[in-house]
């Protein structure tokens, strides 16, 4: 069963989001009650590059690939090649100036065999070699004058979203962080192997650069 093209308006709907919080603790209301959520966001200087943050939450549907299947929720489809089936099934005439979601996720190093198939990496079997989440609306913060803004192309959730912000108690939302070294995936021996191997290669005119990645 192939999948389904996806059928969207060209443009997205804007209006202004009313609160007395800031974006932050929006994004911990909603981290809190919707099981997938995103904040992305741009840190440094002020400027034109890092304007706006935006925010996402429970997708419309998650897309995987395992394996070079690909998986839409929990059905699979047939696909030559997942990456590119991506391509086929989404739109391609969406106009908008401003950020309006889409794909929102990770691709994992494994992945570059869906784009260079003749590569050969060992795959990892604990993850996919792609998991992305469909956003169809979100929330957009402009930095510079302070005002979010709620997108959206079909469903519209925006009243919803209003009564989480207004109800929820922030007091009762656990801001504790717990973090647990895991260690490093290479020893120091192997790692210096790795520098020497990388500066043969330069020097043989293979390369010009090199960058040494460990996987947990």
């Amino acid at each position: 069963m192939k999948a389904k093209v996806i059928e969207l308006p060209r443009k997205p709907v804007y209006r202004r989001f009313e609160t007395n919080i800031d974006f932050f603790s929006i994004f911990k209301i909603l981290e809190k009650t919707y099981d997938t959520c995103y904040l992305l966001e741009s840190l440094g200087e002020e400027n034109y590059d890092s304007r706006y943050s935006v925010m996402g939450f429970q997708p419309d549907a998650l897309y995987r690939s395992v394996n070079g299947k690909l998986f839409i929720d929990t059905q699979e489809y047939e696909c030559e090649n997942p990456y590119y089936e991506l391509r086929r099934i989404f739109p391609q005439d969406v106009l908008s100036r401003n950020y309006a979601g889409g794909l929102v996720g990770n691709i994992s190093y494994d992945a570059m065999t869906l784009f260079e198939p003749t590569l050969s990496i060992n795959k990892l079997e604990d993850f996919g070699q792609f998991e992305l989440g469909l956003y169809t609306d979100g929330l957009v913060l402009d930095k510079m004058t302070g005002e979010i803004y709620y997108f959206h192309f079909v469903n519209d959730r925006m009243k919803e979203i209003q009564k989480l912000v207004h109800e929820t108690d922030l007091t009762s939302i656990a801001t504790k962080t717990e973090v647990k070294n895991l260690g490093h995936s290479r020893t120091k021996e192997e790692h210096r192997k790795m520098v020497e191997q990388a500066i043969e290669e330069i020097k043989a005119g293979n390369t010009f650069q090199c960058q040494i990645g460990f996987r947990m």
